[in-house]
């Protein structure tokens, strides 16, 4: 990643749709970190592994993986609260 546009993000949200941890999203926050990027770095995946059998819409809502959570975690960042 280019250091002049990494430096131009105080946040950065990573969803993916697989499980945290050993996923891309730990690799990208452990690169971004090694760099000397100081922002926050917001990583949300599947935490669960027994998921529901239900459509892709109704999975990603119970995972918090849809828009409507992701943008909340967004805006609890920005305005200095706690992110779970």
């Amino acid at each position: 990643m280019n250091s002049s546009k990494k430096l131009r993000y105080h946040v950065i949200l990573f969803a993916e749709e697989c499980v945290a941890c050993g996923g891309i999203g730990e690799h990208l926050e452990a690169a971004l970190y090694r760099s000397g990027w100081k922002g926050t770095y917001i990583h949300r995946a599947v935490e669960n592994l027994r998921l529901p059998h239900a459509t892709v819409p109704q999975i990603k809502e119970a995972t918090g993986l849809d828009a409507a959570h992701l943008a909340q975690t967004i805006r609890e960042t920005v305005k200095g609260e706690t992110v779970s």
